[in-house]
């Protein structure tokens, strides 16, 4: 495979990337779950209403999972391409050992460079458009990240509004 070392490091960028996303997200979480006590202060509801812990985990677990689900796709992404990028290079590497065992070095010396260019020539396109495909998915992520921890904090904010205005 030609981009093995490329491999890791598209996986440790991925990594990162989705590491700061996620360490956002919670962030995010936590900050208005802080919030909510503060509100809740001024917030009266008698105690058989909204403002119990199941209520408030069941706010923070739905809107984790929704955008935990986009992180986890975001990286599924990544892995897919990285998967098909491995599947084409091993293909295109096998078609390779075949003609080299169907060619004659001894007699076709010669022409060994202008038989093989070719290959090699669509092989480098096809992994550079790996390349560019995989670079556009990392891309994904740092767009999410510009408004993922946003949303959350929307879908929070809502759910708290519809509870607090049911007191």
């Amino acid at each position: 495979m030609i981009f093995p070392g490329w491999q890791d490091t598209t996986r440790l960028t991925m990594g990162v990337l989705s590491s700061d996303l996620t360490t956002r997200v919670v962030n995010v979480i936590v900050n208005e779950i802080e919030s909510w006590q503060k509100r809740l202060l001024t917030v009266s509801c008698s105690t058989s209403q909204a403002f119990n812990t199941a209520a408030i985990g069941e706010i923070v677990r739905s809107c984790s999972l929704l955008a935990f689900e986009v992180i986890y796709q975001l990286q599924d992404d990544i892995f897919s391409a990285l998967e098909e990028m491995h599947l084409t290079s091993n293909e295109v590497a096998t078609l390779v050992v075949e003609e080299l065992a169907e060619f004659n070095i001894v007699t076709d010396y010669s022409t060994f460079a202008d038989h093989f260019a070719p290959i090699i020539t669509q092989y480098q396109a096809t992994l550079n458009s790996y390349v560019d495909l995989i670079g556009q998915k990392l891309g994904n992520i740092l767009d999410t990240g510009d408004d993922l921890p946003e949303r959350t904090q929307s879908c929070m904010a809502a759910k708290f509004r519809k509870i607090s205005n049911s007191c």
